[in-house]
């Protein structure tokens, strides 16, 4: 495996932002999980638990490309923002302002300058430190200056609304072309677009720095986690194939009509609204949330509150704006458990009796 997990601090189990950081590992995973390069990704560096890193800022997550090296925030937002004033707080639909981190950061983009510019001029002196001056040969520039070059990912967590106002091209003038606000499942997209002349670090120096710099283990469970789906999603719709979607424990799905939901819903679905409802895995339970839908959800046959949530089941089927059988249908299984193995009695033989363990030995 090519791609290497690594975290400071655990997240806690339920936190928005392990969601996040374990849907961007699964992602870079199935598209560079056979690449020759290596890439790493470092979860939860927090200095409230480090004094090593004291006067620095808490990073959801740092990643290591071999062509760039970007931190990573996540933001958990469900209604559309207007995220045009890079001073001012960015309100969402739903009444509130879109997370900054603190009370000294007005929006996520002065969050994202702050972060930038400590962890850039530690990381330069690190660098330096570690590895030493870089040959004036290969006509690159110090390590200080080439950590000037280090980008800042704001990805919203499950997806970007489709009415979103992000900051635009004309809003940034160019002067932060380090700044990317995008959907989470863009990460593959920022991973391959965005290319640094001069931060890019090979391989043992990205281990050293993750280990020295960082302080850093390695995450050995995150393989259980990338490959142990808890079930499966289903979505039908009349007239077309059965679509199924594995879940995973920190999974949130997304359903209707806008080519930004993970499942999309034909346009002849005129019931069902661009952004319908939301699947959300909690502690092994799946539970379908609606999305301010126009027409509802569906439950035996009676309109509901979806706002509050509803287990989702093989016994259980939800439908998206309506009630008949021309409406579209949800459900939810989970994972078959193993059947056990049958016991088998053994006789046993002289050859059997000498292959025996000592009564006190080890395992």
């Amino acid at each position: 495996m090519t791609v290497h997990f690594y975290y400071h601090t655990p997240f806690p189990a339920d936190m928005n932002e392990r969601r996040a950081f374990c849907r961007v590992a699964r992602l870079l995973h199935e598209r560079y999980g056979r690449d020759p390069a290596d890439y790493f990704l470092i979860a939860n560096i927090d200095p409230r638990y480090d004094t090593a890193l004291k006067k620095l800022t808490q990073l959801d997550a740092l990643l290591i490309t071999p062509q760039s090296v970007a931190i990573l925030d996540f933001k958990s937002c469900y209604a559309p923002f207007d995220g045009r004033d890079l001073q001012g707080p960015w309100p969402t639909a739903d009444g509130h302002f879109l997370y900054s981190g603190s009370d000294q950061n007005t929006n996520p983009y002065q969050q994202a300058e702050k972060a930038r510019r400590l962890w850039s001029r530690y990381l330069g002196n690190k660098s330096k430190d570690f590895f030493g001056a870089r040959p004036e040969n290969e006509g690159d520039v110090s390590w200080p200056e080439a950590w000037r070059h280090l980008q800042s990912y704001v990805l919203i967590h499950p997806m970007m609304h489709p009415d979103a106002q992000p900051p635009t091209a004309k809003t940034l003038e160019g002067n932060h072309n380090w700044f990317h606000l995008h959907s989470v499942d863009d990460i593959l997209v920022l991973t391959y677009t965005i290319v640094s002349s001069h931060l890019k670090l090979a391989p043992v120096e990205a281990e050293e720095l993750i280990r020295l710099a960082l302080y850093a283990e390695p995450w050995e469970d995150m393989d259980e986690l990338l490959h142990a789906p808890i079930g499966s999603l289903f979505v039908y719709e009349p007239n077309r194939s059965l679509m199924t979607k594995p879940l995973y424990s920190y999974d949130e799905v997304t359903i209707g009509r806008t080519h930004a939901m993970h499942i999309r819903i034909s346009n002849q679905m005129k019931q069902v609204s661009g952004y319908h409802a939301r699947v959300e895995v909690q502690k092994g339970q799946v539970m379908l949330y609606d999305a301010g839908s126009l027409n509802g959800i569906y439950v035996n046959r009676q309109r509901i509150d979806g706002s509050q949530g509803i287990k989702l089941s093989p016994d259980i089927k939800v439908f998206l704006g309506g009630k008949g059988k021309n409406a579209c249908q949800v459900w939810f299984e989970p994972v078959k458990p193993e059947e056990p193995v049958p016991k088998t009695r053994t006789r046993l033989t002289n050859e059997t009796k000498l292959a025996l363990p000592a009564h006190n030995a080890k395992p």
